[in-house]
């Protein structure tokens, strides 16, 4: 049996799933996933502005679109 692989931008939909649960705090979560916390603090507001704009595909779709962009 294989193992399975999880892209960057699984880990990032299932660290976003598990804050949104509430089951973890962002330090938890950054230690969990081997990120800093700065990093991880980006993903949760990125995913609120998402959720504020409320787009029908769902913001965890957008994440991908985010990770696109150009920072200023």
């Amino acid at each position: 049996m294989p193992w399975k692989e999880k892209t960057v931008m699984d880990q990032k939909q299932e660290s976003i799933l598990l804050w949104k649960a509430g089951k973890h705090t962002v330090t938890a979560l950054c230690e969990i996933f081997s990120i800093i916390r700065s990093t991880g603090c980006k993903f949760i507001n990125h995913t609120n502005i998402l959720d504020l704009l409320d787009y029908r595909n769902g913001p965890l779709n957008l994440i991908a679109f985010l990770a696109r962009q150009p920072f200023d």
